[in-house]
Parts: structure tokens; C-alpha cells; sequence
């Protein structure tokens, strides 16, 4: 929606209880929300069905985006900038600084990431996980092996304006939620689309146009611990 008079509304959101939620696959997504949990740990199973896969297709493009799934050389290619994003941001004193300041510890409120979700790093050093500690040796926990064949996706828009970025986080809040109903776990790969050069290097031209809002590492494995959250009344005005 747009409204002149309010430049940075987005979008509405209106409850209407005269239109019951009835149909099942609504009623899955709902209850999904108390499971989806992102993780950083090392994923276990065998490979994510291809039935599967195409729900998660379909739920991005329901949100007007587009969810990609890169074969093994564009996935390796993708891993390649992803480090390359990692390594740039643990070396950086600002962003290091920032990124273990978002680090909080038991009884803190409810902002930033608790100690207890943070992950190991891959051993082989293939998989880029993100180190919120950035390599603070206090938080480090070790290395441990992670997948050798990483499930990654690639969530784009058609556009990169304000309203592409809305549309990218109900794609990617739908993906989440359809991964979750089928018990597939997801871990979200950021540093790229952090780095504005690399982020235009993750395009694949040979796919034509779009803009990649955030790589998705999916696989089976741990739902996850759950992290705080704000009470509603400070996150929604009534």
C-alpha cells in the first residue's frame, strides 16, 4: 500500500474475524510458527525430497519472489563469495565489534542472539557458517564436520526497492514455515547480501534478472532452541 502523507508505511495488516482461517494448509503454517527455529549446528539425513523442494518454490513465488536451487558448481561458486563475505566481516575491528556486541547472556532483554544459539565452525572449512563471536575465544566453540553436499537456496526478487524487500521477507517467512511443516531445519547465510559488491556477484546472469535477498542452507537435523522475543505490546501499536 502506499500512502504520500506516511513515506515509510510498507504495507497494513488488518484482522478480519469474519474470514475463518479454515483450510489445512493454513492451520499446518500457523502451528509451524512455535517450531521454526533457525539453526547453525551441522544437519543430518539424507537429501531434502524433490517434492518437498518444489513446495518451497512454490511458496516464495505465492510471495511474488523466487526461490533457486543452484546445482553443485554455482552452489560451490556461492559458498566461495559467502566466505569471502565472512572473512571480510571477522576482520573488520568495526564489524567485529558490532556483531559480538549483539552476543547476550542469560537474564539480558530480549535483543540480539543468546550465547546458547550460537554454532560451531565447519572443520573442513568448506561450509562459511556466520561467527557472531568473530573469533572471540571466550564464545568459540570447535570445529566440528559439517555436510559435504550443502542444500543451498537462493531467495531473489525482481526488483530491489522497499516494497521488494517486504515481499522478500514473506517469501522468506513462507519458506521457513513450509520447511518447518515438513521437519526440514534452515540456516540463514547473510553475509553476502551484507556486502554490497558481493551480493552482485551472487546473481546468476544465466537465470536473467533479479536481486538475491538471502541465501538458505536447508537440510534435516535439531529443531532448535527458541530465542526471546519481545511482548507484543512493545512490537505492535493497537
Amino acid at each position: 500500500m502506499s500512502d504520500p502523507a506516511e513515506p515509510d508505511l510498507l504495507a497494513g495488516v488488518r484482522l478480519d474475524r469474519s474470514v475463518p482461517v479454515r483450510l489445512p494448509a493454513d492451520v499446518a503454517l500457523y502451528q509451524a510458527i512455535w517450531h521454526r527455529h533457525t539453526i547453525r549446528t551441522p544437519f543430518t539425513g539424507p537429501p531434502l525430497p524433490e517434492p518437498v523442494l518444489a513446495e518451497l518454490v512454490d511458496a516464495a513465488r505465492t510471495e511474488d519472489a523466487v526461490l533457486r536451487l543452484p546445482g553443485h558448481g554455482e552452489t560451490e561458486r556461492l559458498l566461495r563469495l559467502t566466505a569471502e563475505a565472512e572473512r571480510v566481516g571477522t576482520t573488520d575491528p568495526a564489524q567485529r565489534e558490532e556483531s559480538r556486541s549483539w552476543i547476550r547472556g542469560p537474564g539480558a532483554p530480549p535483543y540480539g542472539i543468546p550465547a546458547s544459539a550460537l554454532g560451531p565452525q565447519d572443520a573442513s572449512g568448506h561450509l562459511p557458517m556466520r561467527d557472531f563471536a568473530a573469533l572471540d575465544p571466550a564464545r568459540h566453540l570447535p570445529p566440528v564436520p559439517f555436510e559435504r553436499e550443502p542444500r543451498i537456496a537462493v531467495l531473489t526478487t525482481h526488483g530491489d526497492r522497499p516494497v521488494d524487500w517486504l515481499r522478500a521477507g514473506t517469501a522468506l517467512e513462507h519458506v521457513l514455515l513450509t520447511a518447518t511443516v515438513h521437519q526440514v531445519r534452515a540456516s540463514l547465510l547473510h553475509q553476502v547480501v551484507e556486502r554490497p559488491q558481493l551480493r552482485r556477484e551472487a546473481r546468476d546472469t544465466r537465470q536473467g534478472p533479479g536481486y538475491v535477498q538471502m541465501l538458505i542452507r536447508l537440510g534435516y537435523g535439531p529443531e532448535g532452541a527458541p530465542t526471546p522475543r519481545l511482548p507484543v505490546a512493545e512490537v505492535l501499536d493497537g
